[in-house]
């Protein structure tokens, strides 16, 4: 059957199908790339051309692709650093008012921003925008230092790496935590199998596992309650490459564990606890608390 399951879902280990955002997001930007390749003047097209145009070839072959990268998510990062360096690469060789363009861009993105040292990226920006649109080599000398308009495109593409550097870390962050998150769903899910296992290889009363499951599944709801409270308070604004699905389901197995293991513990503490008369009503007495704590 899992032979069959991954022969059925294997289209979702593509770029395409594993996080259909990101991969829109992506495509939007290549076409965006191609516009901007072609438009560069054939006197322009140095080894910044060059640098763009391959990373422009490997996006395009990548997002054509399968394979595992694209479920843990790790694909969509390594694209989106390629897709940045192209864009960085640009900088050296489009004209100059899609240079000026961008770096108002930049500008404005940098407002508010948490990026480290964002207010001297925006003033950098600031001062090779502004020599770009006056083009007064005695001026921007006197004011900023820059002299050269190849100076002031190398200030703006690395002002533009630092933007890009901080999104790309923020991306890889997510797709790191999900992973982990997802690692640590299969194995709970892999020790809570086990546990059942064991009490049915043990041969556990019917009534004991029943009620374990009741428990289970009681905790698991009230888990998924309340995890359905809090995404309606707080909502996801942003592409998270499936963090929140991977908590949600691990949310009732965990939720569920923590049922059965605080009904074991109140039994176990009540069994203790419990007067060592002859007539201990408490101890003898069936109840769902005392149930679990029959197995052999």
């Amino acid at each position: 059957m899992w032979l069959l399951l991954a022969a059925a879902y294997s289209p979702m280990a593509s770029a395409r199908y594993a996080n259909g955002s990101s991969y829109a997001d992506l495509a939007e930007r290549l076409v965006g790339l191609d516009a901007r390749l072609a438009a560069v003047p054939a006197a322009a097209r140095t080894t910044a051309f060059g640098e763009a145009s391959q990373h422009r070839d490997f996006i395009a072959a990548e997002l054509e692709s399968k394979g595992p990268r694209w479920i843990a998510a790790v694909g969509y990062v390594a694209l989106w650093q390629r897709m940045h360096r192209a864009e960085e690469a640009l900088v050296a060789i489009e004209p100059r008012s899609q240079v000026i363009s961008d770096a108002l861009n930049d500008e404005w993105r940098l407002r508010d921003s948490t990026v480290d040292h964002h207010e001297d990226l925006a003033a950098d920006i600031e001062s090779a925008r502004q020599y770009l649109m006056t083009q007064r080599v005695a001026d921007g000398a006197a004011t900023s230092g820059i002299r050269t308009e190849t100076q002031a495109r190398s200030l703006l593409r690395m002002v533009r790496y630092a933007i890009d550097d901080f999104r790309d870390k923020r991306r890889s962050g997510l797709v790191r935590a999900k992973n982990l998150l997802m690692a640590t769903m299969i194995i709970t899910e892999l020790f809570a199998f086990a546990l059942l296992a064991l009490a049915v290889v043990n041969h556990a009363p019917r009534s004991a596992v029943v009620a374990g499951i009741v428990f289970f599944l009681v905790g698991a709801l009230v888990g998924l309650f309340n995890r359905l409270a809090q995404q309606a308070s707080t909502g996801t604004t942003t592409d998270d490459y499936s963090l929140a699905g991977v908590g949600l389901v691990l949310t009732p197995t965990l939720s569920g564990l923590a049922a059965v293991g605080g009904v074991a513990l109140t039994g176990m503490l009540a069994w203790m606890l419990a007067p060592t008369a002859p007539d201990t009503s408490v101890v003898m007495r069936p109840s769902l608390l005392t149930m679990p704590l029959t197995w052999p």
